[in-house]
């Protein structure tokens, strides 16, 4: 593939402002599903998710099995909806991101 993906890390680095005004988690994981499609692609192909967004396999592969992560499967190769990964890269990235509270 010739896109070149930026690492996650970067994207949240660029953007922390934006993600720690958030005032919960879950509207952090909608930010993060607009920069996830805005950074890289709406599928993802399943072998770079690991690479790219630093997860193990098996904590997204039971989502991907079960159905829960839309996928498309085109030959033998799997592509993933790419906001999916939001909940996952914010738990594994929490001490680069804390939630900023309204302490009032």
């Amino acid at each position: 593939m010739s896109h070149k993906f930026p690492q996650i890390e970067e994207v949240l680095k660029n953007n922390y402002s934006i993600l720690t005004k958030c005032k919960n988690k879950e509207q952090q994981i909608k930010i993060l599903e607009k920069l996830l499609n805005k950074n890289y692609k709406i599928m993802m192909p399943k072998y770079y998710i690991s690479k790219l967004f630093k997860i193990k396999p098996y904590n997204y592969e039971n989502h991907i099995i079960s159905g829960e992560f839309p996928i498309l499967i085109i030959g033998n190769r799997t592509s993933v909806k790419t906001a999916c990964f939001a909940p996952l890269i914010l738990s594994k990235h929490k001490k680069l991101l804390e939630v900023v509270h309204d302490k009032s």
